[in-house]
């Protein structure tokens, strides 16, 4: 059996699609310059019509801890930050502030399910957070020991509640090391399709 997110009763599924209906209505990404800034800042050539996804080695590192201190059982959160929209082309960038870890989340080796209280708890957490990092971009959630791939109830998930392009997964395997190619990846999307991903040292300047 697969990793896997998966909400037990109606309430749940409604409170999880309210979520993220309200942060849709709310949030569009920001139209900019995409090409130009990001390929001078990473030296990284971008894909049209794709999603790069810019993300601190700190924050990873935070993210990598968070889900290694539970490397037994799968667990996972929300990514909060900012989006943004090439002036010219179908490109997105994701800028990746922050995981927030969703706590009284029920996980197995195999599966991990947000409760209820889990996303009340996530909900608490976004009024005290710098204003650019009020905006749910995305989900995470590890999958300990079994790789880094979206499983079908992953799939699932994507399909459901994150469509937008700018709307990101990352799954990370806290079995392997943080500096291993192999230790995370992100998705991007309806169909949840690897995104580029430009790790960078220094903090980007707020919004």
């Amino acid at each position: 059996m697969e990793g896997e997110v998966a909400q037990d009763t109606e309430v749940e599924r409604i409170g999880l699609a309210t979520v993220w209906k309200e942060s849709d209505d709310v949030f569009r990404p920001t139209p900019a310059p995409l090409t130009l800034v990001v390929e001078a800042m990473s030296r990284t050539r971008l894909r049209a019509d794709s999603t790069v996804v810019l993300v601190s080695e700190a924050v990873m590192a935070e993210i990598f801890f968070q889900l290694k201190s539970k490397a037994g059982v799968e667990t996972g959160g929300v990514l909060v930050g900012r989006a943004f929209v090439d002036l010219d082309r179908p490109l997105h960038a994701v800028v990746v502030r922050r995981g927030l870890l969703g706590d009284n989340s029920e996980g197995t080796p195999v599966s991990l399910r947000f409760t209820s209280d889990s996303w009340q708890a996530i909900n608490s957490k976004l009024p005290g957070l710098p204003e650019e990092e009020r905006n749910m971009v995305g989900w995470y959630h590890s999958h300990p020991g079994l790789g880094v791939f979206l499983s079908a109830r992953d799939h699932l998930t994507q399909r459901s509640f994150f469509t937008n392009p700018w709307q990101i997964a990352l799954v990370v395997d806290p079995s392997r090391t943080l500096d291993s190619s192999s230790a995370f990846g992100f998705f991007y999307g309806i169909e949840g399709l690897p995104a580029q991903t430009i790790i960078y040292r220094t903090e980007l300047p707020e919004e």
